[in-house]
């Protein structure tokens, strides 16, 4: 419970014959330190840990490949599927007494839809994702206990007109849970700046709204086209 830290990624974007792209991501590094949600041999509820390791928690290293079906210069709009795998590299490593490691195995399936395209006069473009996860050998990962288990994947984004000419103003809600043991409901205010034609920064605030998950923490990215 009451965990405090931070994790580095890398996600690498491969597009090919116009309407195909894979997606490689890998979860580089968390850190952070929480307290524990029961008893251990050695130790009680409520105690300290500290977690690291070279992986992530939820999104596990995975290889993605996207289909888009539809166009928006042709159709009003966007529409694509993806389907991919992920497994966990490595384990989370803490300072529990017996040495016990956290999420240190796993697998997930990935399959979902996605659209994007302008509304209102173009004043605002919308992103849908809605996808669904199916977690296997996974490991501390469900609150229900079961080491295999689904979750829906949703998230929804408003993308308004720029302030001054570069500074576009996002607002993102994600879901990630089985809308019973598992629930990550997630609102992020974010700013996106196109640095360059070839360099875009984001930065946002993800605010937890209840259930599992963040509560409150900061986010940034630096995006290369090459």
């Amino acid at each position: 419970d009451e965990f405090d830290g931070w994790t580095a990624d890398l996600d690498l974007t491969i597009p090919f014959m116009d309407r195909f792209q894979l997606r490689v991501y890998v979860p580089v590094y968390t850190k952070g330190d929480a307290t524990l949600a029961e008893d251990t041999l050695w130790e009680k509820k409520g105690d300290s840990i500290d977690i690291d390791g070279w992986t992530g928690v939820y999104d596990f290293a995975s290889l993605t490949f996207e289909h888009q079906l539809m166009f928006e210069d042709r159709n009003r709009f966007n529409l694509g599927y993806y389907a991919g795998v992920g497994t966990s590299l490595k384990p989370l490593d803490t300072d529990l007494t017996n040495g016990d490691k956290y999420n240190h195995r796993g697998r997930v399936a990935m399959l979902g839809i996605n659209t994007d395209g302008h509304a209102w006069g173009d004043k605002v473009r919308l992103l849908g994702n809605f996808g669904f996860r199916y977690y296997w050998e996974s490991d501390d990962l469900n609150p229900g206990g079961s080491d295999t288990f689904g979750a829906a994947d949703f998230k929804g984004a408003m993308v308004f007109q720029p302030w001054g000419e570069k500074l576009y103003p996002v607002l993102e809600l994600t879901y990630l849970g089985d809308f019973g043991d598992l629930n990550v409901i997630t609102l992020q205010p974010e700013l996106v700046y196109p640095i360059s034609e070839r360099f875009e920064l984001r930065g946002a605030v993800p605010i937890g709204l209840g259930g599992d998950g963040n509560q409150l923490g900061v986010t940034g990215q630096l995006g290369w086209l090459f």
